[in-house]
């Protein structure tokens, strides 16, 4: 797993993007520490600054990536995950989660992860937690 500051190529050797954090299990990723070519699943934080960027934008751009399986968007003003499966026919799905009870699938990763540990520490979901 890569965090921000770690590029991710897209398709062209000048394509690349910054994704929040990035997952690879491919071991071609180990050839280079500062480019990733390979993801299995790509989170992105959404903020008012990106929200657009990372939900449309950054995804039509993902979606060239072959090993791409789980794209996941994590709003940093709210409880809401939103996660992009790709099926088997190439197409994309989407599902959104809101409640901080739900968990959430990482089909490439094979887990769950509940919200509320997604949120744990997070300013606004600590004051709204609390008591």
């Amino acid at each position: 797993m890569y965090s921000e500051g770690v590029k991710a190529q897209i398709t062209a050797e000048t394509d690349y993007t910054y994704p929040d954090v990035r997952v690879t299990n491919d071991l071609r990723d180990l050839e280079n520490r500062y480019i990733k070519k390979y993801p299995s699943v790509i989170f992105e934080v959404l903020s008012k600054n990106s929200r657009v960027e990372d939900s449309a934008d950054k995804f039509l751009r993902y979606k060239n990536i072959k090993s791409l399986q789980n794209y996941i968007l994590v709003d940093s003003e709210k409880v809401f995950v939103e996660v992009r499966i790709k099926l088997e026919n190439g197409e994309w799905e989407a599902a959104t989660y809101l409640q901080a009870d739900q968990k959430f699938p990482i089909p490439a990763l094979g887990l769950e992860l509940n919200l509320s540990a997604v949120y744990e520490g997070v300013s606004f979901y600590s004051k709204v937690n609390k008591g």
